[in-house]
């Protein structure tokens, strides 16, 4: 199934599943699809990271019955479907998963989802945000926002950190990716008290730096002037 995956052999696949349905248990199905190769990737993740997205649906398919577990499940770099289809660049791939969560998942296992991390900390709004997709960054906090909760999912996006503790606020400032930061820049300002702000804007990493000290470090001066224009506006005494 794995190496279907990597060569999009959908044939394959559906000849699988026809002997599949046939032969085993719902059980040993289940246990199928969630096999692991030795990066610690299903069939899925594999589907996911190259951007087969027929392949994709023909799993889905088969394995409605554990969909969540398929979301959910993790490489060995911690690293979920999403996060996969962000650093592939596959902007349809993560859209049709966004969809499918949307519409299989539970409210908190969505969020789950959204605030899965990675071995090195970074969820796949982070990644997105790194690698500059704008797209797939915006797409990601839409549905944030269309499943907020009590628990203020945008709030814990905004704040998340990853093993270097940097927010996302640092992560786009330093790869210098002005139309991303804009963006964080407005909904911060949506969804942020004036004193939620001023944490925002002063948080540290584990080197002691703010977004302004990074900023300045790599002389990235319309960053920098963009965000302090910013602060002017919303910044508190405090």
């Amino acid at each position: 199934m794995h190496a279907a995956a990597k060569w999009d052999n959908v044939e394959i696949l559906q000849k699988l599943q026809e002997w599949a349905r046939g032969k085993l248990t719902t059980e040993e199905i289940n246990k199928l699809l969630l096999t692991t190769d030795r990066d610690g990737m299903t069939a899925w993740h594999v589907a996911a990271r190259d951007g087969q997205l027929t392949f994709l649906h023909e799993i889905w398919d088969l394995g409605e019955e554990i969909i969540n577990r398929l979301f959910l499940a993790t490489d060995n770099n911690e690293r979920t479907l999403l996060h996969l289809a962000a650093e592939g660049d596959k902007i349809w791939t993560l859209q049709k998963i966004l969809e499918w969560a949307k519409e299989k998942l539970q409210k908190e296992e969505v969020n789950k989802l959204l605030l899965a991390t990675d071995n090195t900390g970074m969820t796949a709004w982070h990644v997105a945000a790194v690698r500059g997709q704008q797209e797939m960054f915006m797409k990601i906090w839409h549905l944030a926002e269309e499943n907020r909760t009590i628990e203020e999912i945008n709030k814990k996006m905004l704040f998340a950190t990853d093993d270097m503790g940097r927010t996302v606020l640092h992560m786009t400032a330093r790869a210098y990716k002005p139309q991303i930061l804009e963006e964080i820049l407005k909904w911060a300002k949506e969804k942020l008290t004036s004193q939620e702000v001023n944490k925002f804007l002063l948080a540290t990493d584990d080197e002691g730096r703010t977004v302004f000290h990074l900023t300045a470090e790599t002389e990235k001066l319309k960053i920098l002037q963009e965000i302090l224009e910013w602060a002017k506006e919303k910044i508190t005494t405090e």
